[in-house]
């Protein structure tokens, strides 16, 4: 079952990129920001019953393009592209 609902904002982001979930997902979500080059960059396991925006601070990633992978157990992750100003 893949997984829908999920948004990431602002985009490109300087400082702090919002990851907004619709209502209905799991209690855990894991966000997994990569580069480029396949290398994990930012990992956070978020609990998403305590509200549906979560907030990632990017300010110390270089300026580039990145894949925010989006799961949790049992769905195909939602891919997102974000642009690191």
């Amino acid at each position: 079952q893949k997984m829908e609902g999920i948004s990431v904002y602002p985009n490109p982001v300087r400082e702090v990129l919002t990851i907004s979930a619709q209502h209905g997902t799991a209690d855990l979500l894991t966000i997994q920001v990569v580069d480029v080059f396949g290398k994990e960059v930012r990992n956070e396991v978020i609990n998403s019953t305590s509200g549906n925006d979560f907030q990632l601070n990017v300010e110390s990633l270089p300026q580039g393009i990145y894949l925010v992978k989006v799961s949790q157990s049992g769905r195909q992750p939602a891919l997102l592209i974000m642009i690191k100003d």
